[in-house]
């Protein structure tokens, strides 16, 4: 399997951020909140469109992958008055603002574990960039395939 599957999630990405424990003070367990109250729902829609793109078994190989995230663009970046829907020239492409790169990409890596691949463990190369949304809007374009193997081609030559 060489193919690239490729899905987009639309809508605002979502971090994975941190857990808050707590204690319920009824069966005196600890209990686990996720920090970012709306990363569910955009965990379970990237998996529900990774499953209708992706009807095989989950690849149980070394994978590599590829995310853009793309955020929506403060109004910073336009003009004011009739000039409101221009982008500045100013403006940038990538966004270096929260959320952190790491965290919206553990939120699609756990999404997808047993649709497309058994765990995210299997990804060996892993391309991730954040940008400002353009023709799209807001979403991340997400794309997956197994890695072909060629012998001694990724060991270090002596």
């Amino acid at each position: 399997m060489n193919d690239w599957i490729k899905f987009w999630v639309p809508g605002d990405p979502k971090p994975q951020g941190s857990k808050t424990a707590y204690l319920n003070k009824h069966t005196g367990r600890a209990v686990l909140v996720e920090s970012c109250k709306l990363n569910k729902p955009w965990r379970e829609r990237a998996k529900a469109i990774a499953e209708m793109n992706y009807q095989g078994m989950p690849i149980t190989t070394a994978l590599e992958m590829s995310i853009g995230f793309f955020f929506r663009r403060p109004k910073s970046h336009y003009g004011t008055g009739q000039n409101s829907k221009t982008l500045k020239a100013s403006a940038p492409d990538y966004m270096a603002t929260q959320p952190d790169i790491d965290k919206t990409t553990r939120s699609i890596l756990d999404a997808l574990k047993d649709v497309i691949y058994k765990d995210d463990s299997l990804v060996c190369h892993l391309s991730v960039c954040k940008l400002y949304a353009t023709i799209h809007g807001p979403g991340a374009q997400v794309c997956v395939r197994a890695i072909t193997h060629t012998a001694g081609a990724a060991r270090e030559s002596k």
